[in-house]
């Protein structure tokens, strides 16, 4: 009779820890299926991240293509400007000569106009 009740009570805890470890194994069969789920997502989520940055790659590359093309038409814009600051420069020169040859001749139209009043004085 007692083995009878020790046996029962060995499959009752028997029974129970079995439910235990069933109630354990979904629990765990849960998280799985949780961490796959989370898995996949950072799965998705990386492929959008590889997408992205090569669209940003390819973009710093216009970019970087853009940027060498201006600083070419800067140097260009600067070797243009050396070169209307030396035509700026030649033309002040020559209109410093004209200014010197134009005061000359006013000096020399003073003169003769002095001289042809002497002239028209003198007959």
């Amino acid at each position: 009779n007692m083995l009878l009740r020790d046996n029962d009570l060995l499959q009752q805890k028997i029974y129970d820890e079995s439910s235990k470890v069933s109630n354990l194994l979904l629990k765990l069969q849960a998280v799985e299926d949780e961490l796959v789920s989370v898995g996949r997502s950072i799965s998705e989520k990386l492929n959008e991240s590889s997408f992205a940055i090569e669209a940003l790659n390819t973009e710093k590359s216009r970019l970087v293509e853009k940027l060498d093309e201006i600083e070419k038409l800067n140097k260009k814009l600067e070797v243009t400007n050396n070169s209307h600051d030396l035509t700026i420069c030649s033309l002040i020169e020559k209109q410093n000569e004209l200014s010197s040859e134009l005061e000359s001749t006013k000096i020399n139209n003073t003169s003769l106009s002095q001289r042809l009043n002497d002239i028209q004085v003198t007959y």
